[in-house]
């Protein structure tokens, strides 16, 4: 069955419609929206290398991190003087309850991200699964996230209300259902983040703000994981590479990346191997 809607739209004169457009385009914050990519781009680059392909001490991670810095008080001054309309607007952040509501989002996506990376390099590197198995061992913390997630908005709307160190005693071993009742926990745990923090933030804000503002939170959310998981890898590789030799190779190999390559060790340099990634991921 197929069905066509008819639009009524405005006829412009050509020259009123160019004119228009012309005037809509001055009035994005360009130089602020180039400002904040540069920003993030620098800090996510320097984050990366520092302590992965390079020391933290040499000139380019330093050059990258202070001018990812800078730019950030570039940014926020632009913002505050420039542009008509601007990009994020400070009102939406600069008050007691939206301020706490952007560094839970920012915790969360910190969670979220070490989480579903780290979980299948734990299955595969130190229980030695296979990389579909691992897919299927997340179901436990997958499943809780979907049912969770359908009650989270009735429920705050019902009440009115709204409101990861378990990963720290996986097993060494293949306990099945040890590990599967942990992510069922943690899934049930981080689902209700998703929605109730981003409601709490657009309830805070005027009616006119709340595209601005979830799309402000939406970026904030998104670095979080970004950092997140850059500042994960950074302390893995750093506790692989405190191990013995053999780690060491591995972990300036990319430890998350060689993870197959245990699997073809000699008995004794796997259990070696599965050792230190145990603990490399416990320390996360």
């Amino acid at each position: 069955m197929s069905w066509t809607l008819k639009l009524k739209t405005p006829k412009t004169a050509l020259v009123a419609g160019l004119k228009a457009l012309v005037a809509g385009l001055k009035a994005i914050d360009w130089l602020n929206y180039l400002t904040i990519v540069g920003r993030t781009v620098m800090i996510l680059v320097g984050m990366n290398l520092g302590g992965s392909s390079y020391p933290w001490n040499p000139a380019t991670v330093i050059y990258l991190l202070v001018f990812g810095v800078s730019t950030l008080i570039l940014f926020i001054l632009g913002e505050w003087k420039i542009p008509q309309v601007p990009f994020i607007p400070l009102s939406i952040i600069n008050t007691w309850q939206r301020s706490p509501t952007l560094v839970a989002a920012l915790l969360h996506g910190f969670v979220l991200s070490i989480t579903f990376y780290f979980l299948p390099l734990y299955f595969q590197s130190v229980l030695g699964t296979s990389a579909l198995f691992s897919g299927v061992l997340l179901l436990p913390m997958a499943i809780p996230v979907f049912v969770v997630d359908a009650f989270t908005g009735w429920v705050i709307s019902a009440m009115g209300v709204y409101t990861c160190g378990l990963l720290i005693d996986l097993p060494h071993s293949r306990q099945w259902a040890r590990v599967a009742i942990f992510q069922i926990i943690l899934g049930a745990g981080i689902d209700p983040n998703f929605q109730a923090l981003t409601i709490a933030f657009q309830s805070a804000v005027k009616s006119s703000d709340v595209g601005t503002a979830t799309s402000t939170f939406s970026f904030v959310r998104n670095l979080a994981t970004s950092i997140g998981l850059i500042l994960g890898e950074v302390v893995f590789q750093n506790v692989m590479r405190g191990q013995y030799k053999l780690t060491g190779t591995l972990a300036n190999g990319g430890g998350a990346s060689s993870v197959f390559t245990v699997n073809k060790l000699p008995a004794d340099q796997k259990t070696a191997a599965r050792d230190a990634y145990y603990i490399a991921i416990r320390d996360l």
